[in-house]
């Protein structure tokens, strides 16, 4: 018979073998485990996994690769879960909200959770900010990464009432739109004071122009596909396994070139660009664009637009689309500035994988409508910083025969103080004598105006007031009836509030010394 002590000791390595085997059948996990503010670790990955529509079942997947590895004291792993019932009833065929701190082996079953937050809408920006400071908080890193899960579509989807969005809540009817996310990364990172190391879209038809456009002062790197994506989605176990064993050397870079280089599957495209050349290649795109905007280009232009490697009826390979424009218009500046853009592409790709039923995939797309152009698209912050939606739209609406207005002549104060309404005139003619709209922006966070349509040649005015001291730029173009637009005109101005104070101070004494003093001027 076995003595107390040895019943004892038998008991401890049974325990221990439990503990160390990796199983988890029959096991719970500890809720309290890394709930609360711990020792800062060198990485923290959040997960935003809605499963809440059709991939149910593929979320559950993926979080046992994650699981598979599990956290470490140096990486902390956190899923935010929404499931539905009616696709997939495994592990408890729970329906609301649920976080997790993942650890090795855990399943997804309700009593794993460290928390449950009910139903919440994955659709609603304020979701999105509400999980990332709960993982900031709770789990603290030099380095943070964010990933999106779920459903991704292009342009011209009934959901997504013409915009792009990521994040389908079926049991809410909601979906974020690309300004939504973008608004949400604005308030988790303070205005891009603290940017995301990584954020990632583990779906659909993320890899565009616009949506690095939309984030580009929020985080450093961002991951996605330009193409759609197998429902298998991303490799999380061997991805996060080379995290877990190598976290102090892996950057936000090459954390995004790993899930690039461990994507595997049919038809397949996914890249991680370097958010921060993403305004260079902006400004390249513009030059070119701009440039071609000519009714003897129009030929070339539908060419490279019908073999272009198109993804949607709406959206391409913004390299390729490039590369055809250099080799089909014949013309020295164009080569040149279409040679800047494919340059800066290559800047802005840190990493691109593709198999060959993507060849001419290139890490971008770009919203490249074959048939018209969707409204909705004057609403993302691309629009608003660029030139390419005035392309498209000359390109749909344009008359091939008209010649573009003069470059806006402005005039006005060149030097005043804040707080203080100022007038600025704006000059254009054109020359087939059409009607003029002109588009004004101030520098500041106020609206463009658009103002229109005048006489060619007249001269109008426009005034406007600066809240706060410091340098702008106003630019204005002109936009005949017929699509045909100007290059844009810039006009430097100053508001030094100090200095125009100190200005009048020194007019007064100097006016005070004349009155004492007037044999001396």
């Amino acid at each position: 018979m076995m003595k107390m002590r040895e019943y004892k000791l038998v008991a401890f390595f049974v325990l221990m073998l439990l503990c160390c085997s990796g199983s988890t059948y029959g096991l719970t996990f500890d809720k309290t485990v890394k709930t609360g503010l711990g020792e800062k670790a060198e990485w923290t990955v959040m997960v935003y996994m809605d499963g809440d529509n059709n991939l149910e079942s593929n979320a559950i997947d993926d979080f046992f690769e994650m699981s598979d590895v599990g956290s470490t004291e140096k990486v902390n792993i956190v899923v935010q879960f929404d499931r539905i019932g009616g696709y997939d009833s495994r592990y408890g065929d729970w329906v609301t909200t649920k976080r997790y701190y993942i650890i090795q082996g855990m399943t997804p079953d309700g009593d794993n959770a460290v928390e449950d937050i009910g139903e919440a809408n994955m659709g609603d920006p304020q979701t999105v900010i509400d999980f990332v400071n709960w993982g900031m908080s709770n789990y603290p890193a030099d380095h943070y990464c964010l990933i999106f899960w779920d459903h991704g579509s292009g342009w011209k989807t009934p959901q997504s009432h013409g915009r792009k969005y990521v994040c389908e809540d079926e049991t809410d009817g909601d979906e974020l739109e690309t300004y939504e996310f973008g608004d949400a990364l604005r308030v988790i990172t303070n205005n891009g004071v603290n940017k995301l190391d990584l954020t990632g879209f583990d779906a659909c038809l993320m890899g565009m122009m616009e949506i690095a456009y939309e984030i580009k002062d929020y985080t450093h790197y961002m991951t996605a596909s330009e193409d759609t994506e197998p429902v298998a989605g991303w490799d999380y176990y061997n991805t996060l396994w080379d995290l877990v064993n190598n976290s102090s050397e892996i950057t936000g870079r090459e954390l995004g070139e790993l899930f690039v280089s461990y994507y595997s599957g049919y038809h397949i495209t996914l890249s991680t660009l370097d958010l921060n050349q993403v305004e260079y290649l902006t400004t390249a795109l513009d030059n070119l664009v701009i440039s071609i905007q000519l009714k003897k280009y129009r030929d070339e232009i539908q060419d490279a637009i019908d073999n272009v490697k198109a993804y949607t009826s709406d959206s391409a390979d913004l390299y390729n689309f490039i590369e055809l424009i250099q080799a089909n218009i014949h013309d020295t500046n164009v080569d040149d500035k279409a040679q800047m853009v494919l340059n800066e592409i290559n800047n802005v790709v840190a990493s691109e994988k593709h198999d060959i039923y993507n060849e001419n995939s290139h890490g971008i797309a770009i919203y490249l409508p074959y048939y018209n152009y969707d409204q909705n698209y004057d609403s993302l912050r691309f629009t608003q910083g660029s030139q390419w939606d005035d392309f498209l739209r000359w390109w749909f609406y344009g008359n091939p025969g008209s010649n573009p207005p003069t470059k806006p002549v402005i005039s006005g104060v060149k030097e005043g103080s804040v707080g203080t309404k100022y007038s600025y005139s704006f000059f254009s003619t054109d020359p087939d004598n059409d009607d003029l709209y002109y588009y004004i922006l101030w520098g500041d966070y106020s609206d463009e105006e658009q103002i229109g349509p005048v006489v060619s040649g007249e001269t109008i005015e426009r005034s406007h007031t600066w809240e706060t001291d410091g340098g702008y730029i106003i630019k204005a173009k002109a936009v005949d009836v017929h699509g045909a637009m100007s290059e844009w005109s810039y006009f430097r101005v100053s508001m030094p509030r100090e200095k125009i104070v100190n200005q009048l101070l020194i007019n007064k004494f100097i006016g005070l010394l004349k009155q004492m003093f007037p044999s001396f001027f």
